[in-house]
């Protein structure tokens, strides 16, 4: 059946939140492999510009979700060479965890006196 409004956003939400639980999960494991000098990056094509917007969107909907306006120019329209040759796990890893920082609510600070 069709979803209502709140229902999509409740799929949604649950969605984001078990993206990011794994992503937890991978950082974990690749923290264990950092210590242990065997992190492998991976070296083939990708397209940069699709890569970086289908990670992003989640966070992209769970940001206007918080009320914070999504703004920018998309890689599709200002990269004219959108085929790179490296890692996008690892690469879209950063971008998440960069996106992820920016629309978390602030964390209260400790005052003095």
């Amino acid at each position: 059946t069709t979803l209502d409004t709140d229902q999509q956003r409740f799929v949604g939400t649950i969605q984001h939140t078990g993206q990011h639980l794994l992503t937890v999960v991978n950082d974990v494991l690749d923290m264990a492999k950092i210590t242990s000098g065997q992190l492998e990056l991976e070296q083939r094509a990708f397209n940069l510009c699709e890569s970086m917007s289908a990670a992003a969107q989640p966070l992209a909907a769970l940001a206007q979700q918080k009320g914070i306006r999504v703004m920018g120019t998309r890689l599709s329209e200002s990269c004219p060479h959108p085929w790179v040759v490296g890692d996008p796990y690892r690469l879209n890893q950063i971008l998440l965890n960069l996106l992820s920082n920016a629309i978390k609510p602030p964390r209260p600070r400790c005052g003095r006196g």
